[in-house]
């Protein structure tokens, strides 16, 4: 929102851009949650439902990249798509090396 305000971009963009930020961050937090080690997680709700969860960073994902799609039209997305991808293939990736293990 910063970048986005500072570039003075409009309204309607700046949303858009806040929305990518919030479901990439979203979604990422989730993923970190229920990707780590059950030991070593500080503060967690009594019930955590990880299919649920993981459906619900899926969607926050989704929506992103909707929005992303909306910023396309106006601007160049390339360097926060990119960024989008290499998170998602991340938590994608930790785990399935934690399904192995």
């Amino acid at each position: 929102m910063l970048g986005a305000a500072l570039a003075d971009v409009a309204d309607t963009e700046r949303e858009y851009a806040a929305r990518v930020g919030r479901g990439l961050s979203t979604a990422r937090q989730i993923h970190r949650v229920l990707d780590a080690d059950p030991g070593l997680v500080r503060v967690t709700p009594h019930a955590v439902d990880g299919l649920e969860l993981r459906e619900y960073a899926a969607r926050r994902w989704d929506g992103a990249d909707r929005a992303l799609d909306r910023l396309a039209e106006t601007a160049d997305v390339t360097p926060l798509r990119s960024l989008a991808e290499t998170n998602r293939s991340s938590t994608s990736h930790r785990r399935e090396e934690r399904s192995r293990e």
